[in-house]
């Protein structure tokens, strides 16, 4: 029957497969079915009743990695988090004991029940012993994070657009998925989460003939926008000197990595502490301007060789940025709060720190307005305000070096930004 629970368990059948087990002595059924039991009654909100056939198979399958997760997910569903995670501890201790493999998803839940009850030290033990494994792969020191909010179409279209981009080379490509599970429509998410991974190994060879490397990372549970990017980052700082994250729906210029690299040795020398991919300039706005007007916009930009200036602002535009590493551990202590893409323009404002942006824009986000996006989800269509259409963004990588732009901003606000 296992291959019949696994196909519904897939489909997310969760009342099909309870029924199944409804009908009998759950001792009559073998252990490895019973899996996809407990679980089902834990997707449908039945945690004590989960917790009982957990119970009950714990000496017959003490080894199931599966088996663990789902206790702990019922403890803590429960609000027994202490006693989650006593259990989550003495199990990897006793399958290390054995020389068995722990699941990383199990190390990040419990790592992340470790942290949220102020036992730091324990909770960098299983993050430590998690990355182990990662320190063996042949990882070049930049890294290139597309944080993925299971919008396949969106991630089709900026996977495409990262194998267009110069100096692939020299990142390693992290694909980092929130999780399905224990979001507020599981079934809906987890369709649109296949979704999206099938879309990755459609590109997964040429990606990995293009990058460095390509690593697939996902949460144990939904942890929302704030909390992937924090935990993003920090996987990423693991094995990376400087890390960028874009969001699935940012589209990248042909030099944006090149733009990245030169952008790490400001922030190396203490120039800058974070680097903007997005630009103030060059944004209409949705607002029509007749095609001839723009095209003089463009050539205009161009005779002044703006592709190779930046500037600073204080703030940090969240859809597409990097930072090196040795500050990702303070950032996202900010970033992974339920607001921390606000938080982090006051904590930068407080502290007079800066951020590297680009006179013409090297990042484009064009999801502002997707129905799956974070801004229509979390705000509503109506009220996303500041939505990014650039009419003119870098599409050449001839430049020989970047400098600060000394000349008048003012000026160049309002040669390009007043539209009007």
């Amino acid at each position: 029957m296992s291959d019949l629970l696994k196909k519904m368990h897939s489909a997310g059948s969760y009342q099909e497969i309870i029924s199944i087990f409804d009908s009998g002595d759950i001792k009559s059924f073998p252990s490895s079915d019973l899996l996809y039991f407990a679980d089902s009654l834990r997707r449908t909100g039945c945690y004590v009743e989960s917790l009982e056939v957990c119970n009950y198979l714990d000496d017959i399958l003490k080894n199931s990695n599966w088996l663990a997760i789902i206790k702990i997910s019922n403890l803590i569903c429960l609000d027994l988090v202490r006693e989650a995670i006593e259990f989550g501890i003495d199990f990897v201790e006793g399958q290390r004991r054995l020389g068995n493999d722990v699941y990383s998803s199990l190390l990040i839940l419990l790592e992340d029940k470790l942290g949220e009850v102020g036992r730091y030290d324990e909770a960098n033990k299983f993050k430590d012993e998690r990355m182990n494994d990662r320190k063996s792969f042949a990882f070049v020191e930049n890294s290139i994070i597309v944080q993925c909010f299971n919008k396949a179409d969106a991630l089709d279209r900026t996977l495409q657009n990262l194998l267009k981009c110069e100096y692939a080379d020299s990142f390693n490509l992290i694909l980092y998925f929130d999780h399905w599970r224990m979001s507020k429509n599981e079934l809906q998410l987890k369709l649109d989460f296949d979704n999206s991974k099938a879309i990755v190994f459609k590109y997964k060879e040429k990606l990995e003939d293009t990058f460095a490397s390509v690593v697939l990372q996902e949460n144990l549970y939904n942890l929302g926008t704030c909390g992937t990017c924090s935990a993003a980052l920090e996987f990423a700082g693991t094995f990376s000197k400087f890390v960028c994250l874009i969001e699935d729906d940012v589209l990248l210029s042909i030099d944006a990595l090149k733009f990245l690299l030169w952008s790490k040795q400001i922030l190396a020398h203490g120039g800058a502490d974070f680097v903007a991919l997005e630009s103030i300039f060059f944004n209409k706005k949705n607002k029509f301007i007749e095609k001839y007007k723009l095209d003089e916009l463009r050539k205009l930009a161009k005779n002044l060789c703006l592709q190779k200036y930046y500037f600073f602002v204080n703030f940090l535009p969240s859809s597409a940025f990097a930072l090196l590493t040795k500050d990702i551990d303070n950032f996202s202590k900010i970033r992974g709060l339920s607001r921390g893409d606000v938080f982090i323009n006051s904590h930068m404002s407080k502290n007079s720190l800066r951020s590297l942006m680009p006179i013409v824009p090297r990042g484009v986000d064009v999801g502002m307005l997707d129905p799956k996006g974070y801004s229509v989800q979390t705000l509503g269509e109506s009220n996303v305000a500041e939505v990014k259409d650039y009419y003119c963004w870098s599409v050449e990588s001839d430049w020989d070096n970047l400098d600060f732009y000394s000349g008048n901003l003012g000026y160049l606000k309002k040669k390009f930004n007043d539209l009007d």
